[in-house]
């Protein structure tokens, strides 16, 4: 993902595709930054590999 750090602010529009859609996402949550709009096309809500620890592989 091609991020310009300094460069985002209340008026940024961040649009994720695929496995973009999760690095937009995470990345935007961990920094806690705001933007006007998160746009996230084709992505998905299950893990890329196996996780031990989620309770939803057990």
């Amino acid at each position: 993902m091609f991020i310009i750090k300094n460069l985002m602010d209340e008026n940024t529009i961040i649009i994720g595709h695929s496995t973009g859609s999760i690095c937009a996402l995470k990345y935007i949550l961990e920094n806690k930054i705001s933007t006007k709009k998160l746009v996230l096309v084709s992505g998905f809500n299950n893990y890329l590999s196996p996780d031990k620890n989620d309770i939803h592989n057990k």
